[in-house]
């Protein structure tokens, strides 16, 4: 929180202004670069089917803007 807030105090702020703060950082877009490579790094397990990895790397394809 702090670093958020940085220079002013969290002292400074009521907690109404700290949880709004909270939750909008929490709800952040993710970073595009960090979702392409969690995307290209996924491998399949021997242990999970075909199915539920594609599945999965469906899901994290959905943060990475390709263009259809």
């Amino acid at each position: 929180m702090k670093n958020l807030l940085s220079p002013e105090n969290p002292t400074d702020r009521g907690y109404a202004d700290l949880v709004k703060l909270i939750k909008h950082h929490q709800q952040s877009e993710p970073s595009i670069v960090v979702s392409r490579y969690k995307f290209h790094a996924c491998t399949r397990e021997t242990d999970i089917l075909v199915i539920d990895y594609a599945a999965a790397h469906r899901k994290l394809a959905d943060p990475c803007d390709f263009k259809k």
